[in-house]
């Protein structure tokens, strides 16, 4: 099982007609990933705007902050999902609705089955890819492909 956390900063408001093809699309977005094969569970648009508006909590209240939370089967799961299909089109839309960032946005993590990550704790694996590069603790899709790939080949020399 894995979690995934992505976070981006919104070029315009939430409610700017420039960002309202990504905003009118969530809800269509979130259905689709619950259909999808391996999706185990994402945080509500409920909560996780209850968590981006929390002066105290740990995305700080910036009102341009649109993040999601979720956990998936695999990895390829959600590779699939995240980069084809509507899903896809719209992370190619990416630069028309947030910001450029030199920080990683996404950040992937093995979890126990069964346990629910949260945004903090899904803040503080961001963090530590953006300080110590990929690792176990917190990778990126480069670093996923490389390590199924070492799991394969090390399969096969054992076999």
């Amino acid at each position: 099982m894995i979690a995934q956390f992505n976070m981006g900063r919104l070029r315009y408001g939430w409610e700017d007609p420039r960002v309202a093809p990504f905003v009118k699309a969530l809800d269509r977005v979130y259905a689709l990933a619950e259909a999808a094969p391996g999706y185990v569970w994402h945080m509500d648009g409920e909560a996780i705007g209850a968590v981006q508006r929390d002066p105290r909590g740990p995305l700080r209240a910036d009102p341009r902050i649109a993040s999601t939370l979720s956990v998936w089967e695999s990895v390829a799961a959600l590779k699939a999902f995240s980069l084809e299909g509507v899903h896809g089109a719209f992370v190619r839309r990416g630069p028309d609705w947030f910001e450029p960032s030199e920080s990683p946005r996404l950040v992937i993590w093995d979890i126990p089955e069964g346990s629910r990550p949260t945004v903090a704790e899904g803040v503080t694996r961001l963090e530590a890819l953006e300080r110590d590069g990929p690792s176990d603790f917190a990778y990126d899709w480069a670093y996923a492909e490389a390590r199924d790939e070492r799991l394969e080949a090390a399969r096969r020399q054992s076999a």
